[in-house]
């Protein structure tokens, strides 16, 4: 077998969904990236809030319906995190956000994209290829 294919068996099986806060409200997430670790610690979602181990309250409302997986979030300036980093990027108050829920092997996990800019992300399109994606959090229940 050559080493590309040898190398892409090995990928843990993992398939993706959409997620709504709706329908995650309540649940509660532990970091799994050195991203989410190292910034936002754990993560509690309810309808209308993220809310970051550290108590920070990050305000999200739906693009479209509440079935919705896309987010404008709002007041991300305000939010403190450990030393001085922020959810996306310096002087970015408000973007969006895409919420995945992903299955690796048998764990359920969730990716939180954050993307800056007036426009909100296309989900057909690949998260890596947008231009205004500033940061990617994982988290594993």
């Amino acid at each position: 077998m050559k080493p590309f294919l040898a190398a892409l068996a090995a990928v843990p099986l993992l398939t993706t969904s959409f997620a709504s806060a709706d329908t995650l409200a309540g649940t509660k997430w532990r970091p799994l990236n050195y991203s989410a670790q190292s910034t936002t610690g754990n993560l509690a979602i309810d309808e209308n809030h993220l809310i970051f181990s550290d108590r920070e309250h990050l305000p999200i409302s739906a693009v479209g319906d509440r079935t919705s997986s896309i987010y404008k979030f709002t007041e991300a300036a305000s939010l403190r995190f450990t030393g001085g980093r922020t959810f996306c990027a310096n002087g970015v108050n408000t973007g969006y956000l895409q919420i995945n829920l992903r299955k690796i092997e048998d764990q359920e996990t969730l990716e939180l994209l954050v993307f800056r800019g007036p426009k909100p992300p296309d989900p057909a399109e690949a998260s890596e290829t947008q231009r205004d994606l500033c940061s990617t959090y994982l988290y594993v229940r």
